[in-house]
């Protein structure tokens, strides 16, 4: 049966996404969005499919070895890489153009969740000025758009200098998608590792460290 396959994530749980099924994505981001949990769920990806039932059960089985319960559906995973594996569905991009959420007091808590995070810069990831770096809505998507380092927080993109996310937002836009303030990050890769996976594994490996 048609519907639609999701990859969520929630600030409160970093590192975990949930991978699951509906046939109203914003509907469940309101349902998700309860007492049980500290903050709201973003939508990383909502795909509409012909079986939703058997997209799910894939990804399940794909990522089984990342679940972090047997009986539910998340998983400690990048976002990245189930993005990469839903593409592969063909299925229709339903994902919500702005948070979706049941009040100001709960925007409110997921922005602030979002700027605790010490924002993104080359220096945490060792990447230094004048590095190239390739555009990639998901990690199968072959390398043909760049951009150059420019400073600590911005690339020289198209002749002009730039954020990460207003660069990938560009791209995504001029692709159809409805794309507001995306991690840019995600979209961005070097030496065949996004920077958003480069940036936490090495806080992984520091704190192993």
């Amino acid at each position: 049966m048609s519907g639609i396959v999701y990859c969520l994530e929630n600030p409160a749980m970093p590192d975990v996404v949930k991978i699951g099924t509906t046939g109203d994505i914003e509907r469940r981001l309101r349902d998700l969005d309860n007492t049980s949990v500290p903050l709201p769920f973003v939508c990383v990806l909502a795909l509409e499919v012909d079986d939703a039932d058997r997209a799910e059960r894939l990804l399940h089985d794909a990522f089984d070895d990342h679940r972090v319960r047997s009986s539910r559906e998340f998983f400690e995973v990048s976002p990245q890489r189930v993005v990469a594996a839903m593409r592969l569905t063909g299925g229709e991009d339903v994902t919500p153009g702005a948070d979706v959420v049941e009040d100001e007091e709960s925007r409110r808590a997921l922005e602030t969740a979002r700027k605790r995070r010490e924002r993104f810069n080359f220096d945490m990831v060792g990447i230094g000025s004048g590095t190239e770096l390739h555009f990639r809505a998901n990690a199968s998507e072959e390398e043909h758009i760049t951009a150059v380092v420019h400073s600590h927080n911005q690339v020289l993109f198209q002749g002009e200098v730039t954020s990460l996310t207003a660069a990938a937002q560009h791209i995504l836009q001029g692709r159809g998608h409805a794309a507001t303030n995306p991690q840019g990050p995600r979209y961005w890769y070097c030496e065949g590792e996004s920077l958003d996976d480069r940036r936490r594994r090495m806080e992984r490996e520091g704190g192993d460290g």
